[in-house]
């Protein structure tokens, strides 16, 4: 993950990373995603990726494999509370 250094938090982004995103278990597109934070940066991969849950075939992942485990990492980090909001959202749960 490239961290831009020199710049203040809030007037750019200040992480990015290379993301590849599959369409039927093909690369599409390579693409760059940028947040303020890397915590940010995380929540918007995992966002993107829920956007093709029901799309077999379709997923973002990234290029770097060491991201990818700063990512896994992260992730096992978060409370069940927080994971809970993330893959619920808004929606009501019984």
């Amino acid at each position: 993950m490239e961290k831009t250094t020199g710049t203040p938090v809030g007037t750019s982004r200040a992480y990015k990373a290379k993301v590849l995103k599959y369409w039927d278990f093909a690369i599409e597109e390579e693409i760059t995603m940028e947040a303020s934070t890397k915590e940010e940066l995380f929540e918007n991969f995992y966002n993107a990726n829920r956007t093709y849950r029901y799309c077999n075939g379709c997923y973002f992942k990234f290029a770097d494999n060491a991201v990818k485990a700063e990512y896994d990492e992260w992730y096992r980090s978060l409370s069940e509370m927080k994971r809970f909001d993330m893959y619920y959202g808004n929606g009501t749960v019984d």
